[in-house]
């Protein structure tokens, strides 16, 4: 079965342990911290005996909860739903690329914040990883079998002989799959060419909308629909499909919208345009982000159908 555990920052249970006092940590240390859902998986054969007490859905909840809040006291930014930054008042290398607009600048990670920008570019390397690049992404093979087959395949065609057979190698997604990868990353012999992975462009379109909606959404900055209002390959029709879909995070006050104003608000970062943005609540929204994310999702689909 499968448990969902809320690992807390250890930090935060040792000052709650030794009171208010600072805890003797490297000053570089406590600059970034992430928290994540652990899952723990065990056969139905596996022994009941010794299971550590986990906590429930609400605790988990609660933990959350708790580590938004006392972290965010304690000068940190919680600026991507598991990510927290510690802020500075001077400029730093970190925040020259990310728009801050006059908010208060933290020591964020350089590595994370490529993957929740709206035009991300980068190279990956490895068992199922995946490159994002010129609006491309290309997943390689996860089982090991299958990526070495598939690199020794890569050497084939860079000396020229033939390339892998259909059906040679599978495991993109899970490794019981019927995914097939036999050509070479499109950026290797046309930097502007789509992989060929079977999907239409409408197909790719529609699943960069969704990367995008569920990135932005689980930063503190949220979607800045005037970008998808003014993209060439989007429009009004979607902006108004996923402000549909964002309408019961505002009845809850899961979520907030910012309208857009004549001139971009340095204060809050809300952008000039016609329809602002929206971003979800810190802690509550962000506990609800599936479920609201999936909401949009709905819209867009149906929007497309």
């Amino acid at each position: 079965f499968v448990v969902l555990v809320v690992v807390v920052l250890v930090v935060v249970l040792v000052v709650d342990a030794f009171g208010t006092k600072d805890v003797a940590l490297p000053s570089e240390s406590r600059m970034l911290f992430s928290m994540a859902s652990m899952m723990e998986r065990r056969s139905s054969s596996s022994s009941h005996h010794h299971r550590p007490a986990l906590p429930t859905a609400e605790d988990s909840a609660f933990m959350y909860s708790y580590a938004s809040g006392y972290l965010r006291s304690r000068g940190y930014e919680h600026y991507e739903i598991s990510s927290y930054a510690l802020k500075t008042s001077t400029p730093i290398d970190n925040d020259k690329n990310d728009n801050n607009n006059g908010r208060p600048m933290s020591h964020r990670s350089k590595h994370n914040q490529i993957y929740w920008q709206y035009d991300g570019r980068w190279y990956a390397i490895g068992l199922g990883a995946t490159s994002n690049v010129n609006g491309v992404r290309f997943a390689r093979p996860r089982a090991l079998s299958d990526y070495i087959s598939w690199t020794e395949g890569l050497v084939l065609q860079e000396n020229g002989t033939d390339s892998l057979t259909p059906g040679q190698v599978g495991g993109v997604g899970d490794d019981n799959d019927d995914d097939v990868i036999e050509n070479p990353p499109p950026w290797r012999s046309n930097p502007n060419a789509n992989d060929d992975d079977g999907l239409t462009e409408e197909d790719e379109k529609n699943d960069n909308l969704l990367e995008i909606v569920m990135t932005r959404l689980r930063t503190s900055e949220g979607l800045n629909l005037d970008w998808i209002a003014d993209h060439e390959k989007y429009g009004e029709t979607h902006v108004d499909a996923i402000l549909r879909g964002f309408e019961l995070a505002l009845e809850l006050e899961l979520g907030a919208r910012e309208e857009a104003t004549a001139t971009a608000n340095t204060t809050t970062s809300t952008p000039r345009g016609k329809y602002g943005c929206i971003r979800l609540n810190d802690p509550k929204g962000f506990l609800f982000s599936n479920n609201i994310i999936s909401n949009i999702f709905v819209e867009l689909e149906d929007l497309d159908s």
